[in-house]
């Protein structure tokens, strides 16, 4: 379980959103994603829009929009910020050409995510871009507080996708939007068993940086990234053997993109 306290405090953490934390894979991620957007297009509204790793790159000629809960999220984004949660925009009837939301679904409870995909629908005019990690084990996804010993997510992600899902989500409730079309982008060799034996042998997940505990509040106070280089590299090494001679791994795509038009009636 996560609770807004912790949620606010980590993703109110200013170093959360520093631009060395969203480089490599995450940078591609981000370009091939503006690679979706349709040619028609000259007005768009991020949702959930983060430090504004998409939003700032866009093409000047674009009209654009931020929108983050966070922020300290939103001091980052130089085109257009607005501070505002997903399922209340402050937009009028399709203000925009298309929405975005990327890697922002998989953060929202149950209890507001037909509200919040329904708000998505609202503000935009002709399409709807999004990404979601692809078959996210959220349970071997959790860390160890070290302090407490609690249990949790630590992206405080709530749901998990896959292709089946992105298809017919918009027509399970019942909103105005088709699919055109999906794919799964990055491949990578899902070492399967891995996670189970690791939980087996009692071999934690390292507690990332930028987590905080849900249940007493702990969070690491580590100022940078750096961190030991020699120990970094080690793991590094360790695991790039174990993928080498792991004998179970199938071919699995890191994220899924989906592209959504809007009904005509």
């Amino acid at each position: 379980m996560t609770n807004n306290f912790a949620q606010t405090h980590m993703f109110d953490n200013k170093f959360f959103w520093e631009h060395d934390r969203y480089c490599g894979l995450e940078t591609e991620r981000i370009n091939y994603t503006a690679s979706w957007i349709p040619l028609d297009t000259i007005s768009i509204i991020d949702v959930g829009c983060g430090n504004g790793i998409l939003v700032n790159n866009l093409k000047t000629s674009h009209l654009v929009v931020g929108v983050d809960r966070s922020f300290s999220a939103i001091m980052y984004v130089k085109r257009n910020p607005c501070q505002a949660v997903v399922f209340d925009l402050p937009f009028a009837d399709q203000s925009f050409d298309v929405g975005i939301g990327t890697e922002v679904l998989e953060h929202l409870p149950i209890k507001v995510f037909k509200k919040s995909l329904s708000e998505i629908c609202r503000v935009s005019r002709k399409y709807i871009l999004i990404t979601v990690p692809n078959k996210e084990n959220l349970i071997y996804g959790h860390v160890e507080c070290p302090k407490c010993k609690c249990h949790f997510h630590p992206d405080f992600h709530m749901q998990s996708f896959n292709r089946n899902k992105l298809v017919s989500m918009f027509s399970d409730l019942d909103l105005p939007f088709k699919l055109l079309k999906i794919k799964g982008i990055f491949p990578f060799w899902n070492l399967k068993g891995v996670d189970f034996v690791r939980k087996l042998l009692g071999m934690p997940v390292d507690f990332p940086l930028f987590a905080i505990c849900p249940q007493c509040g702990y969070f690491s106070e580590r100022p940078s990234f750096t961190g030991d280089r020699r120990i970094t590299q080690l793991k590094k090494m360790i695991k790039e053997t174990v993928k080498s001679i792991w004998p179970y791994r199938i071919r699995e795509y890191r994220w899924l993109i989906a592209l959504y038009a809007r009904e005509i009636k």
